[in-house]
């Protein structure tokens, strides 16, 4: 099959078109005594779609061959004390720990927390999200982020912490690149890991053999 344009990929228009329907929401009626208000939402919304443009999937995937070399490289990014936090064993029971309720309803994950992570660590852990995932579940994890972004500017955000921050990365075993046995080989063998991305609207549990 032919290779989509990526900068004409559904998934593109999708991210687009999700952030700013959930960004603007009613606000295109809104009334005239409301028509600042709106239009700062507007502005929001397009500033988050432009932040989204930051996060594109080729460019991030091109770093690694697999996600096992982008998951070790985001590690590699993370101080001793952080990494015991990403990595849990892969058969821990805390693996299903998680919800898609926003943190002021459920506020214990696995994982390192986005929004705690250094520019550096960020980037790392963006790279991984985009090498493990499709182009597609890559459009669509990123405009979950933005519309969280897009909630959080509304006034009615109370204690839910919206935040595109607040997203937990956690991995279950050793990363490590899958090890195809030949029938013949009976010393070969593969090595299982794990991971679970999520936050609120999201919630993402892989298993790697």
């Amino acid at each position: 099959m032919a290779k989509q344009d990526a900068a004409h990929s559904p998934a593109r228009r999708f991210v687009a078109l999700l952030v700013l329907s959930s960004a603007c929401g009613g606000c295109g009626g809104a009334a005239p005594s409301d028509a600042g208000e709106a239009a700062d939402r507007r502005a929001g919304a397009a500033s988050t779609v432009r932040a989204l443009a930051a996060f594109d999937y080729e460019r991030l995937r091109s770093a690694h061959r697999t996600a096992a070399d982008a998951a070790l490289a985001f590690l590699d990014t993370l101080s001793a004390t952080q990494r015991a936090e990403a990595v849990l064993g892969f058969d821990d029971p805390r693996r299903s720990n998680w919800s898609n309720l926003p943190p002021g309803l459920f506020n214990d994950r696995n994982g390192v927390r986005l929004g705690d992570l250094s520019e550096t660590q960020a980037e790392a852990a963006h790279r991984f999200l985009a090498t493990a995932l499709s182009a597609d579940g890559h459009a669509t994890t990123m405009a979950v982020l933005g519309a969280e972004d897009a909630l959080a500017a509304d006034s009615l955000v109370g204690g839910f912490y919206w935040s595109s921050g607040n997203y937990w990365l956690a991995f279950f075993g050793e990363p490590a690149n899958a090890q195809v046995a030949a029938v013949d080989d009976a010393d070969a063998d593969s090595t299982p890991w794990g991971w679970q991305f999520g936050g609120h609207h999201l919630a993402i549990n892989m298993s790697v053999v």
